[in-house]
């Protein structure tokens, strides 16, 4: 399971937003698996601009694919290492 939080806003004069990935593991022993801070996301990319890591799906077991400003990255959340993916934004899956 995973989900964003995120606390402050952008909108005021001194804007104060941080946003957190969270990502548990459920089942007959629940337990947290990653809890990402952006300041810890934007070290990890290399970017003092990262704002938010939304989580949008899971590509397999353990690669959780996030967005993060106009770019699709693959988040490992065992070792919480970042690989790149593709520019733009997320749409949808498709599945036929």
């Amino acid at each position: 399971m995973d989900w964003m939080e995120s606390s402050g806003t952008g909108m005021s004069d001194m804007p104060n937003y941080h946003s957190r990935l969270r990502v548990a593991q459920l089942g007959a022993t629940p337990r947290m698996v990653l809890g990402l801070t952006d300041e810890a996301a934007s070290k990890a990319l290399g970017s003092p601009e990262i704002y938010s890591v939304a989580p949008v799906g899971w590509l397999d077991g353990q690669t959780l694919l996030v967005n993060t400003q106009g770019m699709l990255k693959k988040l490992d959340v065992i070792s919480s290492k970042f690989a790149e993916f593709c520019p733009g934004s997320f749409v949808a899956f498709a599945y036929r």
